[in-house]
């Protein structure tokens, strides 16, 4: 049952925009931890089978240094706010983000498309 519904949740509409990184301007042969990227993406408005989607409760973006371990989260629960700022991350770094959807069911739709990006 719990696959139907999930099924039923997931849009077929969901992207991510990784829109911005800053960092240190430190010496090439150093890495800190101060450098942010700021995502933003759009919400779905549909679930797969066409119908409205009107339980949406929140985001999950999860990020990582592989494409296949993306070990790190932070909720984004503010339904009409789609950008944040993720910050701390180490410089000269590639870093891997996704997002999903949560309905007020506590249902997660699976990662978005996967993006990378060189944190500065």
């Amino acid at each position: 049952m719990l696959n139907l519904i999930f099924k039923l949740f997931i849009s077929l509409t969901y992207a991510v925009l990784l829109i911005a990184c800053s960092g240190s301007t430190e010496s090439l042969n150093s890495s800190s931890s101060n450098g942010s990227a700021i995502i933003s993406w759009q919400s779905p408005s549909r679930n797969t089978d066409g119908s409205a989607l009107t339980n949406l409760s929140g985001h999950m973006i999860y990020y990582g240094l592989s494409a296949d371990d993306l070990n790190n989260s932070l909720s984004a629960s503010n339904v009409g706010l789609n950008v944040h700022v993720i910050e701390n991350l180490k410089t000269r770094t590639i870093y891997y983000f996704a997002i999903t959807s949560i309905n007020s069911d506590d249902v997660e739709s699976s990662y978005s498309p996967i993006v990378s990006k060189y944190i500065f």
